[in-house]
């Protein structure tokens, strides 16, 4: 009989076996092991690198952000969410309130969490009540001047001749010359 000596990474009766690096070694991230002679590598997923894929390059790869969020990379370790209307949080997983508690007919939704009275209404903590007298001092801007309504239910302003609007806060930008 006769005994091989056999190189690094073999083993075998003639040394024919190629020993599997990837059996004592692994991979993060679920890169996957590649056994080579006496080596190996991994092949890392996107968005990651390294030996054995241990350093993130792209932190929006795992999909961190929630409910249809765009992820933004900032660094390899950083992201940011931009979150769609209605959503909140660093990864857009809280509900903004605004849209669920303004009142429909009397607030709107400013900014996207922030419930503000329309023109004709007053807020009275989380309500809007209708202005119906002329007490409020500047309701009508830019030097509009307010009016009762005939019925006594509500105001109307009545603006000066650059300025449109329910409460005088539009600008004109074009007049209709007649011929």
């Amino acid at each position: 009989g006769y005994l091989c000596q056999c190189p690094s990474g073999f083993e075998g009766v003639n040394c024919e076996l190629n020993i599997n690096d990837c059996e004592h070694h692994s991979c993060m991230n679920n890169g996957t092991c590649i056994d080579e002679i006496n080596s190996y590598s991994c092949l890392c997923l996107t968005g990651f690198d390294g030996k054995i894929c241990q350093y993130m390059t792209d932190p929006c790869v795992l999909n961190p952000c929630e409910n249809g969020a765009t992820c933004i990379k900032i660094t390899n370790e950083t992201y940011q969410c931009k979150c769609p209307i209605g959503f909140t949080g660093g990864k857009c997983h809280n509900i903004r309130s605004c849209h669920s508690e303004c009142h429909k007919d009397f607030s709107h939704c400013v900014n996207e969490d922030i419930c503000a009275c329309l023109p004709n209404h007053h807020s009275n903590h989380a309500y809007c009540d209708a202005i119906s007298d002329c007490s409020i001092p500047n309701l009508c801007r830019n030097g509009g001047t307010c009016h009762i309504n005939d019925n006594r239910d509500g105001y109307y302003c009545q603006c000066p001749q650059d300025f449109t609007g329910l409460i005088c806060d539009e600008k004109v930008t074009f007049k209709m010359s007649h011929v």
